[in-house]
């Protein structure tokens, strides 16, 4: 059935009727919205998709309390729906907030986040937004800049983008994405290449040079095509630059592209998170073991997408390999125990029918056993203090298909490190201005596994600042950093977090001044 629509808005800009959202100047686009979505991806099928005012259609409605959006037409000729919310009760704020359920069904304490269309919905979902820009007309939405992570029915593959309207585009050229931002990843893995388009809606010509990447880790992003380099963009006329993401280090990372167009250069923010310590399968089958066929194996992110799920009862590796394959790893303890590191788990039989004993179940490729015995032992097990989630993950498994002798043995990782604590903070975080300008300095710890700090820099007081949220200021060891382009009276808030060898991230370090 199609919603009913609260506001209309026309490929030319907003309608003249759009009632409490303003008209766009001449210099936005009213709305750009854009799809990224990760191979599996349920609700995206895996295509990029962008919606802005020369090729697409919108409505909806846009409250402090939440928006809905109807984006229709786009690079697919597709219908998707918006469906994003505070939690229950709060209004948008300026920050980060994770733990996002299915926006109908949200319960306290959890905002909401549903994307669909084409189609296509999820059951359940998870993930979360970061809203970098807001302003409002008494409880209407004037100005957003949002960017959103989704995940279908708990899932690793994303549906990733960002939703701006009425946000400023100099002269007439869109620019598709100010941030792209993907979603986390195992080192070894590859974030979705993903595009960023130019359309001129403009009546002069824009000559468009050659785009590049700077910044602290330009060295891990890549410019995989670039078809804006060297054109001449008539009226009317569009390109696209598409980027990539391959980590070569852990912790969260952060470079630019940018794009010059005619006499400016336009930059977007790109980043990423590098989760700490390593995730993989690898297993041994012994000669005459039905499961594994004598083979070995070992699946990485490099080679597969893997996911696991669970908590102190019980958890179970999933494992997508880029060959086919498909691998399950079920470990639960008995009836009334925990999965806690350094603990042994004997005389495990076939889960789910392990009745109040020690479960165990290892299948894939078409194969698994009607009975099984076998162990396995928890090396480490990390949960949340907030929810119980896993953190970090380690174990080691021995099994016996039909009773016979020859065994499948393996090591499941889920984020394993050495080190899983969050290393030590910045001190002496403070501001000074200096003209139009604010300088940041504090010190660095001076710990072992120490790697380096990022600073970040959000306007306002946002909700919970996080590494790859706001703009990034500095990502190295230096102690100090210049910031200028502020707004005169405005409020900023600088954050600072520590990373360690291991990918470990510090807590926030905030300091808020205003801009000289």
């Amino acid at each position: 059935m199609k919603r009913l629509l609260m506001i209309v808005v026309a490929a030319g800009g907003l309608a003249a009727n759009a009632g409490a959202v303003p008209a766009a100047a001449s210099t936005s686009p009213g709305f750009v919205v854009t799809m990224f979505s990760d191979p599996g991806d349920y609700i995206g099928a895996g295509a990029p998709q962008e919606f802005d005012a020369s090729n697409a259609t919108f409505g909806g409605s846009l409250s402090a309390s939440g928006l809905s959006l109807d984006v229709s037409g786009g690079t697919s000729g597709s219908d998707y729906w918006f469906d994003i919310a505070p939690a229950p009760g709060d209004t948008f704020a300026l920050g980060y907030f994770p733990g996002a359920q299915r926006t109908p069904f949200r319960t306290s304490g959890h905002p909401g986040l549903d994307i669909s269309g084409d189609g296509r919905g999820c059951n359940e979902d998870s993930g979360a937004f970061e809203v970098r820009d807001l302003a409002f007309s008494g409880s209407t939405i004037t100005r957003l800049d949002l960017l959103y992570e989704q995940h279908c029915e708990g899932g690793v593959p994303a549906l990733f983008g960002q939703v701006q309207i009425g946000e400023p585009q100099p002269a007439s050229v869109i620019v598709s994405s100010s941030s792209v931002t993907w979603p986390a990843l195992s080192l070894g893995g590859a974030g979705t290449p993903t595009p960023v388009y130019v359309r001129n809606r403009g009546t002069a010509t824009v000559s468009a040079s050659a785009a590049t990447i700077t910044g602290s880790d330009a060295s891990m992003f890549s410019i995989l095509n670039d078809n804006c380099s060297s054109h001449s963009l008539a009226p009317g006329a569009s390109c696209a630059v598409y980027v990539g993401f391959k980590p070569s280090a852990r912790g969260p990372r952060s470079a630019q592209l940018r794009l010059p167009l005619g006499t400016r250069t336009r930059t977007v923010q790109l980043d990423g998170l590098v989760s700490p310590g390593s995730t993989g399968l690898s297993m041994q089958s012994d000669p005459g073991d039905y499961i594994g066929q004598g083979a070995t194996y070992h699946f990485t992110p490099a080679n597969a997408i893997i996911s696991l799920r669970g908590g102190l009862s019980g958890v179970e590796m999933n494992v997508d390999a880029s060959d086919g394959e498909f691998w399950t790893v079920d470990l639960d303890p008995a009836q009334g125990e925990i999965l806690a590191p350094g603990m042994k788990y004997p005389n495990a039989t076939r889960y789910p029918f392990n009745g109040s004993g020690n479960g165990l179940s290892v299948y894939g490729d078409g194969r698994g056993c009607n009975t099984l015995t076998g162990s396995f032992k928890v090396i480490e097990a990390n949960f949340s203090a907030v929810d119980n989630s896993l953190q970090n993950f380690k174990a080691t498994f021995t099994q016996h298909c039909e009773g016979g002798s020859a065994a499948l043995t393996g090591t499941v990782k889920y984020a394993y490190s050495p080190v899983t604590g969050a290393p030590p903070g910045v001190s002496g975080f403070q501001s000074a201005a200096s003209g139009k300008k604010v300088t940041l300095t504090w010190t660095n710890p001076s710990t072992q596994y120490y790697s380096y700090t990022v600073v970040r820099l959000q306007r306002g007081n946002p909700v919970d600042p996080m590494a790859f949220t706001g703009t990034e200021e500095l990502s190295g060891t230096g102690n100090a950093v210049t910031v200028g382009g502020l707004v005169s009276g405005a409020a900023y808030t600088a954050t600072a977090f520590t990373v360690d060898a291991y990918g470990n991230v510090g807590a926030a370090q905030a300091l808020m001044f205003t801009a000289p």
